[in-house]
């Protein structure tokens, strides 16, 4: 469960990590050599191979288990008022990745 102000959220559903042997390999796969990134609307989250303890997996994992109190179309933080149609707020998307 991952602890926040108000009360602790837990992941619904299964997560499926896509794990690639290298950056090269995610890249030629799903074209993004030196990024790791989080689908929370798909439970998905996509990395390379690390050395153990993986730096990013605990935070990929956390964008996916905190799409229960997002958006319920993209799972994450993002108003659709105004202009543009749609605004995301990346601080609070990553800020609550981080914590």
């Amino acid at each position: 469960m991952v602890a926040t102000g108000i009360g602790c959220v837990a992941p619904t559903g299964r997560i499926t990590s896509f794990y690639f042997g290298s950056p090269e390999e995610k890249e030629r796969w799903m074209g993004a050599e030196q990024i790791y990134i989080a689908k929370p609307w798909r439970h998905e989250i996509y990395l390379s191979h690390e050395g153990f303890p993986h730096g990013s997996l605990r935070h990929e994992i956390a964008h996916v288990v905190a799409g229960a109190f997002g958006d319920p179309l993209f799972h994450i933080s993002v108003s659709w008022w105004g202009l543009p149609p749609a605004r995301f707020n990346v601080g609070l998307i990553e800020g609550a990745a981080v914590a």
